[in-house]
């Protein structure tokens, strides 16, 4: 095809491989306020985050969290191989770079109340929600610190579209390039080269009502 004629990574190569399926939630779509109470079970969503921490920590020399929030992700991936044209339908977007913010343990708690826990994040973080409220809220298996700052990588897109009603804090980020956040979770995924060296999204992230 065309397009492999001008790349040097072709649309049917292997990428990397996943032991789980990475899903939207239940109504194959981002998750929405239609679909309450949802099941948080956004694991394509959480695959990306988890990409973007890692290769955001490569970039900026430290990354804690990543975060996702809107319609950035597309598509399903079955467990098993992984290809270049899956990883691009399911995040198809070649203008979204990466962007490292800093954000309170607070601002990070009350982002996920804002967006009425309609997030994705990286595998540091783990919510406890009650009604869509968060109530408790915990970075690497301990309370998050609400005064100390954390290092957050998301996609200029979102830098530049919060939210609705959310303004970042930080107004002025100094860790901004132009890698795509696709060529990230390549890299991310290279890790991963068979069945028995494959990706795991690891536990839930939200617990529910």
């Amino acid at each position: 095809t065309a397009y492999d004629a001008a790349h040097t990574v072709h649309v049917d190569d292997v990428i990397g491989y996943t032991a789980d399926d990475l899903l939207l939630d239940n109504k194959m779509k981002w998750w929405s306020a239609d679909e309450y109470p949802w099941s948080g079970n956004n694991t394509a969503g959480q695959w990306i985050c988890d990409a973007m921490c890692w290769k955001a920590a490569q970039l900026y020399g430290q990354c804690d969290l990543s975060i996702e929030a809107g319609g950035g992700v597309r598509a399903d991936i079955p467990k098993g191989a992984v290809t270049f044209l899956q990883i691009y339908e399911t995040f198809p977007w070649n203008d979204d770079t990466f962007c490292r913010i800093n954000m309170t343990g607070q601002e990070i708690v009350n982002f996920l109340k804002a967006t009425n826990c309609d997030a994705g994040f990286s595998s540091a973080l783990d919510v406890t929600a009650y009604d869509g409220v968060p109530s408790n809220v915990k970075m690497n298996n301990a309370p998050i610190d609400l005064n100390h700052t954390y290092t957050v990588a998301i996609n200029n897109y979102m830098y530049a579209h919060p939210p609705s009603g959310w303004t970042w804090s930080d107004t002025n980020p100094l860790y901004r390039n132009d890698v795509l956040c696709r060529d990230g979770i390549v890299d991310f995924m290279r890790q991963f080269t068979s069945t028995d060296n494959a990706y795991h999204v690891g536990s839930p992230r939200y617990h529910l009502n």
